[in-house]
């Protein structure tokens, strides 16, 4: 019986362990980003999450839909008074007159929006984060949402 191990298995045993880890470098850096980058998407995914209840709770109480003279405002017409969304570029807005807050703004970094007003009484909202990983460009949590006013009547979309 022998004790320890010949040249030949040592140098045989490291080239193979040189292979693995020549193989394993790109995985291994993938997923060493992606972590984070998961943890920043979820985090902005409930941002979004949060936004989107917001703006439904709005739209449910509300009696008429409008965009505003910007392209990326929605003003909401509701009993209690107006509530005005800003949509900017990393950051959505909400300014509403029966808020003791004067505002609320939720960050969402790298989240578009689509959103449209199909009557004074529906909108329809579409958003997603864009990520880039590998060089491509790929939406994550990609949603789209139609809500109704409380006044909705299913003759007025037809």
């Amino acid at each position: 019986m022998r004790k320890g191990y010949m040249l030949i298995e040592m140098i045989l045993i490291i080239s193979l362990l040189v292979v693995f880890l020549a193989v394993m470098t790109e995985p291994m850096r993938i997923l060493l980003a992606e972590i984070p980058r998961g943890n920043q998407n979820f985090q902005t995914a409930a941002s979004l999450n949060h936004l989107v209840n917001s703006l439904k709770m709005d739209v449910e109480a509300a009696k008429e839909l409008k965009t505003g003279d910007d392209p990326n405002s929605l003003i909401i017409t509701g009993n209690k008074g107006t509530t005005l969304y800003r949509f900017t570029e990393e950051q959505v807005c909400r300014i509403a007159d029966d808020n003791p807050d004067p505002a609320i703004a939720w960050t969402l970094p790298q989240t578009h929006f689509v959103w449209d007003v199909k009557n004074p009484n529906a909108l329809e909202i579409t958003g997603w984060i864009e990520a880039t990983i590998s060089g491509r460009r790929e939406k994550k949590f990609y949603n789209s949402h139609v809500f109704y006013t409380k006044g909705f009547e299913r003759e007025q979309t037809q």
